[in-house]
């Protein structure tokens, strides 16, 4: 009968990885226990895409033996429970759609991207290619996995669209969500890094896919003055959210009057949290600081940060001119 086991693996960046998976006798006639990538407690699983159709059925699960560890398998799998876990734990949301949806990934997709498909509940990593850093699996990275979940996260529970500045706000949830993951383990926030993207690792130099703190470094615009008009990318999805990012940014980093940070990532993610639950499809930037707004007064109430944090929700949004 399977069970849950821990295993030790090196993931796509080289580092060593601890993870839950099954182990047993999961085919009849199996000679010896193979270890499959799935964790049950969490609803995780990680699949290797690689096969003949183009479909999300019957894939199988990345296992060991006969072959190691599949690094990217690794990666995927390492990356998408510490997201689980923190939404199940600080979220103390179940599942994507906090009714027990779990997380099925899927790396070797055979495309340079990563999404989120909605028709199957499912998220893909195809591999990275740099011609100076070497192939690499999105999969690898944390804040990506995070972007990625958060999107059906965001899709359940608010229901943002696709489109205009409902959907550069979808994006820009999800690009939060990511940064705030892949510092979590960081309590410094002066020593965060606020690139979405591959991060440094032992063979790569990494490469950023967005800026938080200066979306302008890969051409987005920060300032309501400079929003996009146009009929690409949906609007400028992936265009405008800088504008909303930067907010956010300014939000993060704001500090109280004796010099201590007002947030810490949980903290802030419960709250970028609650306010994504308060929008819906067709709410725009200004939607989110109302949410916001109201979601600190509410969490904030007793707590001497109380005005310190409705005060930077202000001036976050003001500075980048969402009113």
């Amino acid at each position: 009968m399977p069970i849950a086991a821990v295993e030790t693996a090196y993931d796509s960046l080289g580092n060593s990885r601890e993870f839950s998976c099954t182990k047993g006798n999961l085919t009849i006639g199996e000679k010896e226990e193979a270890r499959i990538l799935r964790c049950s407690d969490l609803g995780v699983g990680t699949h290797d895409f690689r096969g003949s159709d183009s479909q999300f059925l019957n894939r199988p699960y990345i296992r060991n033996p006969p072959k190691p560890w599949d690094r990217s398998g690794v990666s995927a799998h390492a990356n998408t429970l510490e997201v689980a876990k923190f939404i199940n734990e600080v979220l103390e949301q179940n599942g994507i759609d906090d009714n027990g949806i779990g997380y099925t990934s899927f790396v070797h997709y055979p495309e340079d991207n990563a999404f989120w498909h909605p028709a199957y509940n499912v998220f893909a990593y195809g591999i990275r290619k740099d011609e100076t850093e070497g192939d690499i699996s999105y999969a690898a990275s944390i804040s990506i996995v995070a972007h990625e979940i958060f999107h059906g996260v965001t899709h359940y529970v608010a229901g943002l669209g696709c489109e205009g500045q409902s959907g550069a706000l979808n994006e820009s949830y999800s690009d939060i969500f990511g940064i705030l993951l892949s510092n979590r383990r960081e309590a410094n926030i002066a020593e965060w890094s606020w690139e979405l993207g591959i991060q440094p690792g032992p063979q790569y130099a990494g490469f950023p896919v967005r800026d938080l703190s200066a979306p302008s470094t890969t051409n987005q615009p920060e300032h309501m003055e400079r929003y996009v008009k146009t009929k690409e990318d949906q609007g400028g999805v992936h265009i405008n959210n800088g504008i909303h990012n930067k907010a956010a940014y300014n939000l993060l980093t704001s500090k109280r009057a004796d010099g201590r940070y007002i947030f810490d990532a949980d903290t802030a993610g419960l709250l970028f949290y609650l306010a994504l639950r308060r929008l819906s499809r067709y709410s725009e930037f200004s939607d989110s600081r109302r949410a916001l707004m109201f979601e600190a007064s509410n969490c904030f109430r007793r707590d001497d940060r109380y005005r310190e944090a409705v005060a930077a929700i202000n001036v976050a949004f003001d500075s980048v001119g969402i009113r």
